[in-house]
């Protein structure tokens, strides 16, 4: 199964004022390199994050993703190693990817060599979600090459509040996989810590049932947010 993915490069906020970044990554599968992307990135102001996209396309197997920085005033490198994994049924009907966490954000987001001031941030699975901004959660689910062509698709919310989904009926018949969205409008969730739950079943039987679970906390911001930066990307 191959599937369309945007990559997101964030660099955390810091204190550099101005700053010039070069990004670079690479993903390896079965260790080859599959796709790579490098940009420059400025950014004016401190304290936002600095993020470079990039669409790819990509299979659902097991990925590393490596990414190096350099900030061109200072000279100072970051590098991080991020490994993906996927959920599956043993009989390969059922595939789930990593459930992704976004809300909106202001800083330097670049794609393609177009900048823009703001965008939506994948957080990190240690980050805490702000639940004075809209919270979206993003999963992606595909038919094994034995499935059917349509599947079943349950989500939960757990923790301190709990939320039982209508289940989607999602078919597959061109392209085998499929994006998932639930988003939370701000201020829906109080905080505190939760889990939100994606399953995929087959239509026919009910079974096999894959599943995913993405845990999190949501924590009031203490800083209200910025204004949009002005960032410019090459």
């Amino acid at each position: 199964e191959r599937f369309t993915a945007l990559l997101q490069i964030r660099i955390p906020p810091n204190a550099l004022q101005p700053a010039k970044w070069d990004v670079g990554a690479s993903v390896v599968s079965r260790e080859r390199v599959r796709e790579e992307v490098s940009g420059r990135i400025e950014i004016s102001a401190p304290g936002r994050p600095v993020v470079l996209e990039s669409a790819m396309t990509l299979a659902t197997n097991a990925l590393e993703i490596v990414s190096v920085a350099r900030e061109s005033f200072t000279g100072l490198v970051l590098s991080d190693r991020l490994r993906v994994e996927w959920t599956r049924t043993p009989q390969g009907l059922g595939v789930a990817g990593p459930i992704h966490l976004l809300q909106p954000a202001t800083g330097g987001f670049s794609r393609d060599g177009r900048s823009r001031g703001s965008g939506s941030l994948a957080l990190g699975i240690d980050e805490p979600a702000d639940p004075n901004r809209p919270i979206a959660f993003v999963g992606l689910v595909c038919r094994g090459r034995r499935d059917a062509k349509i599947v079943v698709v349950d989500r939960a919310l757990s923790g301190t509040r709990a939320i039982e989904f209508e289940p989607l009926r999602v078919e597959l018949i061109g392209p085998p996989c499929a994006l998932v969205r639930d988003i939370f409008p701000a201020g829906s969730l109080s905080p505190g810590r939760y889990a939100y739950r994606l399953a995929v079943r087959s239509e026919k039987d009910g079974s096999p049932r894959v599943e995913t679970i993405r845990e999190f906390h949501a924590a009031e911001s203490p800083v209200a947010a910025p204004k949009p930066d002005e960032a410019r990307g090459h």
